[in-house]
């Protein structure tokens, strides 16, 4: 899902004011990598079973080179990914010639992903995983601008300042130890491997 506004104002004969938002939204439940599901399909040997006698999934070979849809399966892959941006711009005729603009952004993006691996012939670990990313950057930006004509003359004159501003947060946990497929969170896992953030 995606969308944007833009929205311009006419304060004064020689004042505007121009706003602008964009929001848009992602999901994804592939694989965490493309390249190996095909790479480790292609070696899977023509007459690898898909379905077991009793119609399950086949595992295949071993826990590298598995039955694709059996991955898929013992696998839970949920990526978000959450942009917005709103920005405005304020143009000022001051006198005939002298112009001043002020920019102003600011841009927030986030994202989740989730995985979360089933009890399998390979594994009954059942680990969790849950990543967070958060950035969020502002923009400013001033600009003062003279352009004189005298006879054959042109002067133009330009004076600006611009200021930029991060913030980055990342964090990561991970558990295993699950009794249970049905909850596929980390609240279910008791033993913690990994927990961190920084920014």
């Amino acid at each position: 899902f995606s969308g944007r506004m833009n929205v311009d104002f006419n304060l004064r004969d020689n004042l505007k004011l121009n706003t602008n938002v964009n929001h848009s939204t992602g999901h994804t439940n592939t694989w965490p990598s493309q390249h190996a599901m095909f790479s480790r399909s292609l070696w899977m040997t023509p007459t690898a079973r898909v379905y077991m006698d009793d119609g399950s999934l086949a595992p295949g070979l071993n826990s590298t080179y598995t039955n694709p849809l059996w991955y898929n399966d013992v696998h839970k892959n949920d990526s978000y990914i959450y942009n917005t941006q709103f920005g405005a711009s304020l143009v000022w005729d001051i006198i005939p010639g002298l112009t001043a603009k002020i920019n102003g952004d600011y841009m927030h993006s986030s994202s989740t992903m989730e995985h979360f691996y089933k009890a399998n012939v390979y594994s009954s670990a059942r680990p969790a995983t849950f990543d967070y990313s958060l950035n969020k950057t502002m923009q400013f930006e001033g600009v003062l601008t003279y352009i004189k004509s005298l006879n054959k003359h042109n002067l133009n004159v330009v004076v600006g300042g611009s200021q930029i501003a991060y913030d980055n947060l990342t964090a990561s946990a991970e558990a295993e130890g699950g009794s249970t497929d049905k909850i596929q969170t980390l609240n279910a896992a008791p033993t913690k491997t990994e927990a961190y953030t920084y920014r």
